[in-house]
């Protein structure tokens, strides 16, 4: 099993078919909140919703096209993150990420980004990596631009949360530009 230990507080676990309970209990616990920002949140109704996107997310991984991650804060499931849409061919991947309410701003996302990025330009070998973010989540646009990604632009009308449309914001980086920034 897949299980990376971040520091003492902190560590990331391979998205399980066991996990769907507990999961499912988290979202449900976080629904009006996440609904925000998420949409497949409304869709997601039962641990079975959840259950059936963790198998699915299994066999994306064992085809290299996903990698999705739980994180683990002080031994309580706090979120989720990980690789979506990888395209060998481009060598690129989009990063999605989100974190129950009580856990934020402890810098728990920051810390686990920081290491999904050595995990997908390392071990991955991606080239480039991409984060999409409505443009009113000040706070999680903060993220990819504390991480050093760069502003590409905003997708208009990019994404439907609850009736309404919203913008993205387009951030990217190249794996030369992290390698730079580790230095």
């Amino acid at each position: 099993m897949f299980r990376r230990r971040i520091d003492d507080d902190l560590s990331l676990s391979l998205c399980l078919p066991d996990m769907a309970i507990p999961l499912f209990a988290l979202i449900d616990s976080q629904r009006a909140y996440l609904r925000q920002w998420l949409p497949w949140v409304d869709d997601t109704l039962s641990s079975d919703d959840t259950l059936a996107f963790l198998r699915q997310q299994l066999q994306l991984l064992a085809e290299r096209e996903a990698m999705s991650l739980t994180i683990i804060y002080q031994g309580q499931l706090a979120g989720c993150l990980g690789l979506q849409q990888v395209d060998w061919r481009l060598q690129s991947a989009k990063i999605g990420y989100w974190l129950a309410e009580p856990y934020q701003g402890k810098g728990i996302m920051q810390r686990c980004l920081s290491h999904l990025l050595a995990l997908a330009f390392d071990e991955w070998q991606l080239a480039k990596l991409e984060i999409r973010v409505a443009s009113s989540n000040l706070r999680s646009r903060r993220l990819p631009e504390a991480l050093g990604f760069r502003h590409e632009g905003r997708l208009r009308r990019a994404e439907r949360l609850q009736h309404d449309y919203v913008d993205h914001e387009l951030y990217g980086l190249l794996h030369e530009e992290w390698l730079t920034s580790k230095r």
